[in-house]
């Protein structure tokens, strides 16, 4: 059971984390009114950098969530 509580906890950090870049994308996309500025590409690129890196590791939890049922 101490293993399942932290894989959820592993998801709720994922979660967080996934929400706290999408505000600071909105809070960018505010701020820059996307006109073409080079600055505001390389801080977007750099944010959906993260996002795969979160969701990447969204995946391996989830996987080692199922292995966890699945042996129960």
């Amino acid at each position: 059971m101490e293993e399942l509580n932290v894989i959820m906890s592993d998801f709720a950090e994922v979660e967080c984390g996934l929400i706290s870049l999408s505000t600071v994308l909105a809070a960018l996309e505010e701020a820059y009114e996307f006109d073409g500025k080079k600055e505001l590409r390389d801080n977007i690129l750099v944010i959906k950098r993260q996002i795969d890196s979160l969701q990447e590791e969204l995946s391996e939890y989830i996987t080692k969530l199922d292995t966890y049922i699945i042996s129960e």
